[in-house]
């Protein structure tokens, strides 16, 4: 996994891309974490 991430930033403009990809990640968690509702009280 981190060689992918390396090998990603490495690359031209990789490190924008990472940037995004990271950023989307978190909002999608975040809009979803309610849905998951975990843990169950």
């Amino acid at each position: 996994m981190i060689t992918i991430l390396w090998f990603l930033i490495k690359e031209s403009g990789g490190d924008v891309i990472f940037g995004y990809v990271s950023i989307v990640a978190t909002l999608i968690m975040f809009l979803l974490s309610p849905l998951i509702d975990w843990p169950k009280h």
